[in-house]
């Protein structure tokens, strides 16, 4: 009788992790789904933005670089200058 009991026992923890894994799977394909689904939602063809327009010059900024020189942004004319301001 003790045999018996034990084997229904192993059998039941078998069928509870198999149930699990189960459970745990079709969870993931589910996430995994949703998941491909969200991100192919907002793909376009071509991309839809809109480069900035400036009609006015930039502000000729003088500031002083790393060995306390003063520079302005007229310094750069023609090249392409990333300002980039921190404000703590």
């Amino acid at each position: 009788m003790k045999q018996q009991t034990s084997f229904q026992r192993t059998l039941a923890f078998i069928v509870i992790g198999i149930g699990l894994i189960a459970v745990g799977v079709a969870a993931m394909t589910l996430l995994t789904l949703r998941h491909s689904l969200w991100s192919q939602a907002g793909r376009t063809a071509e991309s839809s933005a809109v480069p900035a327009q400036a009609d006015y010059p930039a502000p000729d900024l003088i500031l002083n670089d790393l060995d306390g020189n003063p520079r302005s942004l007229s310094d750069y004319l023609g090249q392409v200058a990333l300002v980039n301001m921190w404000a703590t």
